[in-house]
């Protein structure tokens, strides 16, 4: 088996890396190869979405990864999301991988509207801060929605404009 590519991208205190070819199997740490380790511990986590998706997520096993790319953050890496773009991900994708990635994303969203059927008050953190659910769900249909202008996908409105909770009923 071969070391799985991924791109890393480095804040000032903060660093992502990315399995180029799964979206959303992204980690944050504060090194590149702790960053590497969270990665390769969340293939569990990871592993529902991808299932749901009829796809089977490679476990980086003794190969490991391969760092394929570096990237300089500006911002989202210390704030809390990677923000870069790779060049790869400059390349169009052919008929079969755009459908592979599709259907990820399309699980990632099933599998997020599972765990988005929690009460809609939350426990706070440990110093009291945290979102409550409504803004966990706005945050990240947000994000979805922020990427997929930057992919040539037109929305009719905001994701806040509509209510998220529809969104989350599409899938």
């Amino acid at each position: 088996m071969s070391p799985i590519p991924v791109y890393v991208e480095q804040g000032r205190r903060r660093v992502f890396a990315c399995v180029l070819d799964w979206p959303g199997w992204c980690r944050r740490d504060q090194t590149e190869e702790l960053a590497l380790d969270r990665l390769a511990a969340y293939v569990p986590r990871y592993a529902v979405a991808a299932r749901r998706a009829g796809l089977e997520p490679p476990g980086p096993g003794p190969a490991g990864f391969r760092v394929t790319e570096r990237l300089d953050s500006r911002f989202g890496a210390d704030f809390g999301a990677p923000m870069e773009i790779p060049q790869s991900d400059a390349a169009a994708a052919g008929a079969v991988a755009a459908r592979r990635m599709a259907s990820l994303v399309s699980a990632a969203w099933q599998v997020f509207g599972q765990a988005a059927a929690v009460p809609a008050e939350l426990r706070t953190g440990p110093r009291g801060g945290g979102r409550d659910l409504g803004k966990i769900i706005e945050h990240v249909a947000g994000a979805d929605f922020s990427s997929a202008r930057k992919l040539g996908v037109r929305h009719r409105s905001a994701p806040g404009d509509r209510g998220i909770q529809a969104r989350l009923a599409v899938d």
